[in-house]
């Protein structure tokens, strides 16, 4: 298992300060105060996104 904070994100841009995170395709508006189920979450990148955006519940799940 990594580190997902060791690793380079794809597909979010890695904001000046640290643990933040830009989602070039989920506006932080359409996470906010939902619960989401993330199948095939990969190293958790979306996850970190989301909950900063103010997400109420987060589950990831990847499947080996």
């Amino acid at each position: 298992m990594k580190n997902i904070l060791d690793e380079k994100s794809k597909g979010f841009e890695q904001l000046p300060t640290s643990r933040k995170y830009r989602c070039s395709y989920v506006s932080g508006e359409n996470v906010k105060g939902k619960k989401i189920l993330d199948i095939d979450c990969g190293f958790g990148w979306f996850e970190l996104y989301a909950l900063d955006q103010g997400v109420s519940k987060i589950t990831g799940l990847e499947p080996t």
